[in-house]
């Protein structure tokens, strides 16, 4: 389940009634400034079913306003017979470059056990390989396209990463930070900003039972 706050632009994830994610939210940089669903003063909901090639569900979409600031939308998508959400954000508006878009930005606490965060090598990369990297203290991980964050001897996890783009790269950042809360980012980035023309980018959120 996700629990979206149309006062503060945040949402959190729910699993079993147990929050796996709690005060999301989604960024990107226009023009050179950051801009986060936090900074908009309007925000509206709409729902609406739907049936694609992952199945059948329910989509959501909040569309966001405020004064000086690109629309912004965020979707959620929702399937009745799927352990997973896609989720995309998209911005709009006249004259707007940008060339980084975080669609998924949240902190999650340390989880006890033999944690493991999944490097992937970007493709053009390389001699260089998979690695599943013990997230300890100051573990800075960016992954290509997609990370899993779990317990080693258990395998209980989750996986995050991008299901589609037409011209960006995504990358997966995981860090282990020392005040206890680590920090999950889905940045899909260019080397240069571009013109936005169709600034999708969907990812998928899937844990393990």
């Amino acid at each position: 389940m996700i629990a979206y706050d149309l006062k503060t632009g945040r949402f959190n994830i729910y699993k079993n009634k147990t929050a796996v994610f709690s005060n999301a939210f989604a960024q990107v940089e226009v023009n050179g400034k950051v801009i986060s669903s936090m900074n908009y003063t309007v925000r509206t909901y709409s729902k609406s079913t739907i049936s694609d090639g992952f199945g059948k569900g329910e989509k959501y979409t909040v569309k966001l306003a405020g004064d000086g600031l690109p629309e912004m939308e965020e979707v959620f998508y929702t399937y009745y017979t799927r352990e997973y959400f896609l989720t995309k954000t998209e911005i709009s508006g006249a004259h707007l470059k940008s060339n980084c878009m975080e669609p998924f930005c949240d902190n999650f606490p340390t989880v006890a056990g033999d944690l493991r965060t999944l490097f992937v090598p970007f493709d053009n990369d390389t001699f260089i390989s998979y690695d599943a990297k013990p997230f300890t203290r100051d573990t800075k991980n960016m992954s290509s396209e997609v990370t899993a964050v779990y317990e080693n001897n258990s395998r209980k996890g989750w996986v995050i990463g991008a299901v589609d783009h037409k011209v960006w790269k995504t990358g997966v950042l995981t860090l282990n930070q020392k005040d206890s809360l680590n920090t999950i980012k889905v940045v899909d980035f260019l080397p240069i900003a571009l013109q936005v023309s169709e600034p999708e980018i969907r990812l998928l959120l899937i844990w393990t039972p």
